[in-house]
């Protein structure tokens, strides 16, 4: 019993942790990554991975270009997508962006366009939640072994 009871709170200080990480992310300004310095904009440059605030690209048009993705999928999609979380479109941009590179990082072969149908499918009627949220719990589940499908349901399922 005491060994059930260490397990579930050691979870939940995982994921009180997760959590803290997430909200403390939510900020617009306070997270820029330095703007580009003129490098290639090739998908495995890090340099150019956050959509700034006053940006003159658009974030589906970000998004497009960052992941080598057909622009007018992108485009079509991303409006769905956005007006299911929380955040500024310029933060889902942001937020797609870091969990199509994760699963990237974790060698899955990802077409950007597929995450985005994957986001744009969710129920319309539900509540909205802040991706920011869904990432970092994306992101545990991957640090815990699971692969995309798995770590991308478990991480829309707790943020809810």
């Amino acid at each position: 019993m005491r060994e059930v009871w260490m397990r579930r709170q050691v979870w939940f200080v995982g994921f009180a942790l997760a959590l803290l990480i997430a909200v403390s992310g939510c900020d617009e300004v306070e997270q820029t990554l330095p703007p580009n310095s003129g490098r290639t904009n090739a998908a495995n440059d890090k340099t150019d991975d956050w959509l700034e605030l006053n940006a003159s690209e658009t974030p589906s048009r970000f998004l497009a270009r960052r992941a080598q993705a057909d622009p007018n999928a992108v485009v079509a999609l991303f409006p769905a997508v956005a007006a299911g979380f929380r955040e500024s479109p310029r933060m889902v941009a942001n937020r797609v962006l870091q969990i199509w590179r994760i699963a990237q990082e974790e060698g899955d072969a990802l077409r950007l366009e597929a995450l985005l149908e994957n986001f744009a499918s969710l129920p319309p009627k539900r509540p909205r939640i802040s991706l920011g949220t869904v990432t970092q719990l994306y992101r545990v589940q991957r640090d815990n072994g699971d692969g995309h499908a798995a770590a991308l349901a478990a991480a829309l399922e707790e943020a809810h």
